[in-house]
């Protein structure tokens, strides 16, 4: 996990990581998260979509309704008010290692 200025991967990819969670503060307090892998190619980080049992989305997405994405990359909620996720980033943290540890299912 790594706090971010923006939701660009570049950085963190050219360091050599292959998946990541980027998140930021909102002036709302509300937290922007985005979940993404290099490619498909990449395993044991099983992004999403959210409809896919033991993917990371559909873990936070049972945690806080709203989670949206795809294979490689997905994020928290985005509400109608600007807001985004209410779940402090250890939570967020928790619930990716708990996955990545479980595997693909």
């Amino acid at each position: 996990m790594a706090t971010s200025a923006g939701d660009g991967f570049d950085p963190v990819y050219t360091a050599g990581h292959t998946r990541a969670v980027l998140w930021r503060r909102l002036p709302d307090s509300s937290i922007a998260y985005t979940v993404g892998r290099r490619s498909d190619l990449v395993d044991r980080f099983p992004v999403g979509p959210p409809s896919d049992p033991g993917t990371i989305l559909a873990a936070l997405a049972a945690r806080e309704p709203g989670w949206g994405g795809g294979s490689s990359v997905g994020g928290a909620p985005r509400h109608p008010d600007g807001s985004r996720s209410a779940l402090t980033p250890d939570e967020v943290f928790a619930v990716v290692e708990a996955v990545v540890r479980q595997g693909w299912v």
